[in-house]
């Protein structure tokens, strides 16, 4: 069984698209039959780990996405790319694709693109400017046998970005209390230890955000 509702129309600025004013959308949820597996069929679909967001990558710099998925009966997941459903499906479970601009492709969507399909990572170093449409799928099989799939449809803006300054750490050296810092590393002699550190960023200070990952360590402690 399949649920879908479409609706009018994408984006006029498309790049890789033909026609993208006159192509549409469709959303889709797939109900696989209970006999596609043996025995009694219980299945929830795969959710994607993050939320959707359009997204601005700059020109020359590389950029990593997660979309991963979770699946609460444990299923295997597969990750893939697909052609996004076009608008105004006929109905049966036959569903149309948005027609690609020559050069362009549902594996091959943009300039510099790539899809883990381990894990769901999407890896992009843009070289031209341009919108584009790529779809991401991840497949959900059990004992080998594909039960069903969860789709996704994006636009990615490449643009002439303003170079960006990666921001600077500058640790205190020297001892303090129960340890000692010495270039990169810290020795401890006891606990607790608060190491003095700053954060500097040459294009916009007013911005930085600070996140710590250390097993037992207080990281309430700093201010930006």
């Amino acid at each position: 069984y399949y649920l879908a509702t479409s609706g009018c129309c994408l984006n006029p600025g498309i790049t890789n698209l033909v026609n993208p004013a006159t192509s549409g959308i469709t959303i889709v949820a797939e109900i696989p039959a209970n006999t596609t597996v043996a025995g009694q069929f219980v299945n929830s679909s795969p959710v994607f780990n993050q939320e959707a967001y359009a997204d601005i990558a700059c020109i020359g710099s590389t950029i990593q996405l997660d979309y991963s998925a979770s699946d609460a009966d444990g299923d295997s997941l597969v990750y893939g790319l697909y052609a996004p459903f076009n608008g105004a499906q006929p109905t049966g479970g036959s569903f149309t694709s948005v027609t690609f601009s020559p050069g362009y492709s549902a594996q091959n969507p943009m300039p510099g693109f790539s899809l883990n399909p381990a894990n769901g990572q999407i890896t992009v170093t843009p070289s031209m400017s341009g919108v584009f449409l790529y779809g991401v799928m991840v497949e959900e099989y059990r004992n080998g046998q594909k039960i069903g799939a969860t789709y996704r449809q994006m636009q990615m803006v490449h643009n002439q970005c303003t170079p960006n300054a990666a921001p600077e750490i500058s640790i205190q050296q020297g001892p303090f209390g129960n340890g000692t810092v010495s270039g990169d590393s810290v020795f401890l002699t006891g606990s607790p230890i608060c190491i003095p550190f700053s954060v500097t960023d040459l294009d916009d200070p007013s911005m930085l955000m600070m996140n710590a990952d250390v097993p037992g360590m207080d990281t309430s402690d700093y201010s930006v």
